[in-house]
């Protein structure tokens, strides 16, 4: 994607995709690790769980990104007519 064709929602989408991931990080890190560690669960658990909640944030942003670049399309549309 050409940054410099970007609209502010597509920028602010990829930073939300980034923030997303590192936020997802922190929240295995200092929430579900210790969760698991009480339960004593095996390393196998703990990674499943670490790429789940990995991925399933990096998809909330990516969904959010892939909705500004379809209001963005929209617009261009409309303008055209």
């Amino acid at each position: 994607m050409d940054t410099k064709t970007m609209t502010t929602s597509e920028k602010n989408s990829q930073i939300a995709l980034v923030a997303s991931a590192v936020l997802t990080v922190i929240f295995y890190y200092f929430v579900l690790r210790p969760i698991a560690n009480i339960f004593n669960l095996s390393i196998w658990w703990k990674i499943g769980i670490a790429f789940l909640t990995f991925f399933m944030g990096v998809g909330a942003a990516s969904h959010s990104l892939n909705t500004a670049s379809a209001m963005k399309n929209m617009a261009d549309k409309q303008s055209r007519k």
